[in-house]
């Protein structure tokens, strides 16, 4: 529950709002001494905004929270209309959905709607307007505004998030749908051997292509937070680097490419051991992948508390129009070239979700036909327990 202390109608009273049980509100007004310093620090320290609203509508009172949401100051809400504060078409909808007319009766609503500041930035809001005066049909209303745009924005990445890995998810499930309704028909007694292997090695091929979008799915929206602090340690980028290097050598070697490395020592960043080696990973498997020969060039090195991975091919590149959109979701170039490799357009959002999640950057310069450059830029790491095998941040420090 809230009380707070004010002028109501000239008069001193108090004015209180319980949250119940069920999650309502009940509000109401008894007399009582004021202390304004006391109410106006009270008001100006709570995170909602809350106002006051005349019976003509307008705003006789507003705290700093609401001045903060609405972008301007709150001697600018006082005497505005408090629906003009408010999108117009959100207005309409309230209108429609009896909001004004449950506030006339007496009701306590709870509704949605939004705002733009003079900025033009648009926010979400959740408004909880209480009539002050119960079953009068004038009245005036007291208000608590939530600004929930980061939830809304959580909500909506979910849902997109959602809504293309079942659009990626299709395609795959489709050709297995095709081939194990072939196997499984009449048609399959004249299949000879080939053909039946043929089919089994499109849906199994399929079925690691559909493992490997759901995986990189889940993954991607692990590394939208912030990773586990208890897993960051002082990592030697150098090493990983090598490390990683080697792991992919024999792809390498497969494909005729040869590996240029030039790593300086004592390269330490903090951060997770494993997601570093799959930021390093995702980014030198493309490079691998998409060169058809030739080398790929590797470099680490340090630069005014930084840490800096250059890894450069010698590959097809990317077409300058398509260079931000490889960073998201699920997109894969349409150059066929791109499209004749396995992958699931992923695994770059992934390395720039990783390079964010430690205060890092990732940058690509590229040109079409002429190889491909990613730059990595990690805050270098304060050692002081190096052989213990953690470290002090050095933003932190």
């Amino acid at each position: 529950s809230r009380v707070f202390h004010g002028q109501w109608q000239g008069e001193s009273v108090l004015f209180g709002l319980v949250r119940t049980a069920s999650g309502g509100s009940v509000a109401g007004s008894v007399r009582e001494p004021p202390d304004d310093s006391l109410f106006k620090r009270l008001l100006d320290n709570i995170p909602e905004g809350v106002y006051v609203r005349s019976v003509d509508g307008r705003i006789v009172y507003a705290n700093a929270a609401l001045s903060r949401i609405h972008g301007m100051p709150a001697s600018e809400l006082v005497g505005r209309h408090a629906n003009d504060l408010l999108v117009t078409e959100d207005v309409e909808g309230l209108r429609m959905d009896g909001v004004f007319t449950s506030l006339a009766n007496g009701i306590p609503v709870t509704t949605s709607a939004r705002c733009r500041r003079p900025n033009g930035v648009l926010r979400h809001l959740e408004i909880t307007a209480i009539p002050c005066q119960p079953c009068a049909q004038t009245q005036e209303v007291l208000g608590f505004v939530r600004d929930v745009t980061d939830r809304e924005e959580a909500l909506l990445s979910t849902v997109k998030s959602l809504t293309d890995i079942i659009h990626e998810a299709r395609t795959p499930l489709s050709v297995i749908k095709g081939y194990t309704d072939l196997l499984g028909g009449s048609d399959r007694l004249a299949m000879t051997d080939a053909e039946r292997s043929g089919a089994l090695a499109m849906v199994s091929g399929n079925i690691s292509r559909l493992t490997t979008i759901l995986e990189d799915a889940l993954e991607a929206e692990r590394l939208a937070s912030v990773p586990d602090r208890s897993q960051m340690i002082a990592v030697d980028l150098g090493a990983l680097v090598e490390e990683v290097a080697d792991e992919y050598r024999s792809l390498a070697e497969q494909r005729g490419i040869r590996y240029e490395l030039s790593i300086c020592a004592d390269a330490y960043v903090y951060g997770d051991r494993s997601l570093l080696a799959r930021l390093i990973g995702n980014v030198l498997s493309n490079a691998i992948k998409y060169s058809a020969d030739g080398a790929v060039h590797v470099t680490v090195e340090t630069k005014m508390h930084r840490v800096q991975v250059l890894i450069r091919d010698d590959g097809i590149g990317i077409a300058r129009e398509e260079i931000e959109r490889v960073f998201q979701r699920f997109y894969r170039s349409s150059d066929p070239d791109v499209r004749r490799q396995e992958g699931s357009g992923l695994g770059l959002h992934i390395a720039r979700n990783i390079a964010h999640a430690h205060r890092g950057t990732i940058e690509i310069r590229s040109e079409q036909g002429h190889g491909t450059a990613v730059a990595i830029d990690l805050p270098a790491a304060s050692i002081q327990h190096v052989s213990a095998g953690h470290a002090v941040d050095s933003q932190t420090d």
